[in-house]
């Protein structure tokens, strides 16, 4: 399969992308890089800024604190792109690492700003997923501001089964998920310890089971009413011929 076909088929959930828009696309990003786990991606500073395309494997955002401990900011699959929220700023204030072994594509600002060009209809699609990604972090700064640690977890775990359906990476209510307990706990607010007692409650009630990599949602009614996740605002749904164009694609 070729590397870029999750990527299509996600941003095809907005509309659908010419198949020359797309070969565009292709040209532009070159050849892919394979790092291995624990690799950092580096945002470079002024223009062009540089953010990367995730091909394959799991990534995510990160901000070191002075102490030493960390938050991390977003997860991104394969079809995900990440850094590019900064990508007219002099100065990023988070970096990339890669949490298992991963294709990556880097993706300037100048590409993305010459697709608006050369490639309407995928960089409209591009926007909706950077659009996307923001509904996503807002959601987070929810869990963790407003949220019990339960609902943090059920909503992150959510949350992951919807983003892993649309990229045909779940098998119903059960998926692959190869984030530790210590990155699941730097991305909610939470001590491992803590967490390792929620996720033990949650199994004990029959809602969610973690275990050797692999998560399934026991209960996802239950789960999703608990937790009050509503992943409309996913936008999963194809916006269709009139949302389209009013988008102007």
């Amino acid at each position: 399969m070729h590397t870029l076909s999750t990527f299509k088929k996600k941003l095809e959930t907005f509309s659908p992308i010419p198949q020359s828009e797309f070969d565009t696309l292709v040209r532009k990003l070159g050849k892919p890089k394979v790092l291995e786990a624990r690799e950092e991606l580096r945002f470079e500073h002024g223009w062009p800024h540089r953010s990367y395309l995730v091909a394959e494997g799991w990534a995510c955002t990160v901000k070191q604190l002075n102490n030493g401990s960390r938050q991390i900011l977003d997860i991104a699959i394969a079809g995900d792109i990440i850094g590019a929220r900064g990508m007219l700023l002099r100065n990023v204030n988070y970096c990339g690492q890669l949490l298992t072994p991963s294709i990556v594509y880097e993706l300037s600002s100048r590409t993305i700003f010459d697709l608006l060009d050369s490639a309407p209809r995928l960089a409209a699609a591009l926007m909706w997923s950077l659009s996307r990604d923001d509904a996503i972090l807002i959601e987070h700064f929810i869990s963790i501001g407003r949220r019990t640690a339960a609902e943090r977890v059920l909503h992150f775990f959510l949350e992951l089964k919807h983003r892993l359906q649309l990229i045909g990476k779940c098998n119903g209510n059960s998926y692959a998920c190869p984030l530790s307990q210590g990155h699941i706990a730097d991305a909610l607010g939470l001590t491992p310890a803590h967490l390792n007692r929620v996720i033990r409650d949650l199994r004990e009630d029959g809602i969610l089971n973690v275990k050797d990599g692999t998560v399934e949602i026991l209960d996802p009614v239950r789960a999703a009413a608990l937790c009050g996740h509503d992943p409309r605002y996913l936008d999963h749904q194809p916006i269709g011929a009139e949302g389209r164009k009013r988008a102007g694609c």
